[in-house]
């Protein structure tokens, strides 16, 4: 392992600002809080800068709305990390307040800012209609056309004829995700519709959560400097093998190597946990869609039934224990008599052509598939969307650019009790596992300290193959 220098404090702890400029206008230097902003059910990443100058650049800037600020944010690197790349980001500024002058002469004000997709939305109406396109390749036509981005796609199941009723660029692509159906997963019809659009450090992404969960070892995180220190290859998939952040652990061996200063969790919060009244009240376990053909006036009842989509789902669509580092069992569900009385707590009603699938005419004109399966996409996504976040964690750790929504990070806390007698039992087995990164926040303050607050979802309890 290569020596660890004095300035790993700095590095650990610090922030390097490489650019913060400004319609050409260089401001790094002036930067004395920043907050930037990710969440994986946002469209568009956003933040804040204070800025204190006493140069009067507001004046030559004349404000209007319109300026762009390129940032670009690091850690203080050994030249060794030369590679790793640094956030980089192009970002519209669409407001300035607060703005004063300081007791030390200088001039104070905060700039706010977002991604320029967002700007072009609120500005933009959708009165389009597609016909026989996937829904891949119309998410894909409004980012380019409407939104002037390319957007990492998953493809989806079936063409299809669809008309944008006059709605924003984001609001389509968020209407059309709540239809999307993977075509690349096993089983695809009983994998779910959990698909969503984000955008992080990397890009636009438009995947289901059951994508992330496939590929696992490519989105499992780790910190590249902290690879880089126990002498890992930062290349790859994975980012190297990782331990997880820890808590309150310094002294906490697994498999002999000790606590890493890059994966010390500073502080923590159990944002929820397990409300299974509400959940049921929400149709989480259980919930029933009323499917009605309007044109052969048919109906059909479909449910979703949690404990039968767990035990279809694992090894079919996805093998869960066949893995280490997935939950055999995302939690001890509810009883089936529970679930069967629930059923009916969220019903949901959605017109379907999946009674047509015989139509003379569908059969004409060789729509394949003829079905727009609400039966699958509307009770799923209902459901897998409010049991991803069935557990939620927030926790600081030292600040890090390099992190992004989307990755699957692994987080140990100790455990309460005094007396433990084997290393296994230091664990809260509760709290620790596998998440998803749902949201990420890298706030710099005024002392120079340089945080980074992640929001971490799991639909796991604690029955994990580790």
């Amino acid at each position: 392992m290569p020596d660890i220098n004095s300035n790993l404090n700095d590095q650990v702890w610090g922030l390097k600002i490489n650019k913060c400029e400004i319609m050409g206008i260089e401001f790094k230097n002036a930067v004395s809080q920043l907050d930037y902003y990710e969440d994986i059910f946002s469209n568009f990443v956003s933040g804040s800068l204070m800025l204190s100058a006493s140069s009067a650049f507001q004046d030559e800037l004349k404000w209007s709305g319109n300026e762009f600020i390129n940032l670009e944010l690091d850690k203080p690197l050994r030249p060794e990390a030369e590679s790793i790349q640094p956030l980089k980001l192009k970002l519209r500024i669409f407001d300035i307040k607060a703005r004063k002058l300081g007791n030390d002469g200088n001039e104070n004000y905060y700039i706010t800012f977002c991604s320029p997709p967002l700007s072009l939305s609120e500005q933009t109406k959708i009165s389009k209609s597609y016909k026989r396109k996937r829904i891949d390749e119309i998410i894909k036509n409004i980012a380019n056309e409407y939104l002037n981005i390319d957007v990492n796609i998953k493809p989806t199941l079936g063409e299809r004829d669809i008309v944008i009723p006059k709605l924003k660029p984001f609001e389509a692509i968020n209407w059309l995700c709540t239809q999307a159906i993977a075509a690349d997963l096993p089983n695809s019809l009983e994998s779910g519709a959990e698909y969503l659009f984000w955008a992080n450090r990397d890009g636009y992404y438009c995947w289901s959560v059951m994508h992330i969960y496939n590929s696992l070892p490519a989105m499992i995180y780790r910190n590249p400097l902290s690879a880089l220190i126990s002498g890992e290859n930062v290349g790859g998939e994975g980012r190297g093998s990782t331990r997880g952040y820890w808590y309150g652990t310094k002294n906490f061996e697994q498999n002999g190597e000790k606590w890493d200063p890059y994966e010390h969790i500073v502080s923590f919060e159990v944002m929820n946990t397990y409300d299974t009244v509400e959940s049921s009240q929400r149709g989480m376990y259980g919930n029933s869609l009323l499917s009605i053909d309007y044109i052969r006036r048919k109906h059909t009842i479909e449910t979703f039934n949690y404990n039968k989509y767990w035990n279809y789902l694992n090894g079919n669509i996805t093998k869960f224990k066949d893995v280490t580092y997935n939950n055999i069992k995302p939690f001890d569900g509810p009883a089936e008599q529970e679930i069967d009385k629930s059923i009916e707590s969220a019903i949901k009603i959605y017109s379907s052509t999946t009674t047509q699938k015989d139509s003379e005419y569908l059969q004409l004109v060789g729509i394949d598939p003829p079905s727009n399966y609400p039966e699958t996409f509307v009770p799923y996504r209902f459901a897998q969307l409010g049991l991803v976040s069935h557990q939620r964690l927030k926790i600081a750790i030292p600040g890090d650019p390099f992190i992004a929504v989307g990755y699957v990070v692994k987080v140990t806390f100790p455990k309460s009790n005094k007396q433990i007698r084997e290393i296994g039992e230091k664990e809260d087995k509760t709290l620790s596992g596998w998440y998803l990164v749902a949201a990420v926040r890298h706030s710099l303050n005024q002392e120079n300290q340089f945080l980074t607050y992640l929001e971490l979802v799991k639909e796991a309890k604690h029955k994990t193959t580790m």
